[in-house]
């Protein structure tokens, strides 16, 4: 969404803060943050994930580590063959998601 208006809003970083911000009011966005004992477990991942798959990028990692943390999350839905593709990663979730044992990094949507 944000990328559709690049144009109009150029790369002023006020400009970009305040289109995010006019999202989130209207409910076309919704921000989440990690709460003090989440955060532990989230650099633990984030840790896990770099030291398996080192191939992975940098942004790449943290997503997956939210994804991973997010109790309400079933599953990464992503195109990014990568993440789809890696053993490690894999062997990471079997690992450390036993309360969902759905959970899985996909490119198919679940309906």
């Amino acid at each position: 969404m944000l990328l559709d208006k690049k144009d109009r809003l150029g790369t002023d970083p006020m400009n970009l803060l305040n289109e995010l911000y006019n999202q989130c009011q209207t409910g076309r966005i919704e921000l989440h943050r990690l709460d003090k004992r989440s955060l532990g477990r989230f650099t633990d991942l984030v840790n896990r994930i770099k030291k398996r798959d080192p191939y992975i990028e940098a942004m790449d990692v943290l997503i997956v580590a939210y994804s991973m943390i997010d109790k309400k999350c079933r599953s990464l839905l992503t195109f990014e063959g990568k993440l789809i593709n890696s053993r490690s990663l894999k062997d990471l979730i079997f690992e450390h998601i036993q309360d969902r044992k759905g959970y899985t990094i996909t490119d198919r949507p679940r309906i």
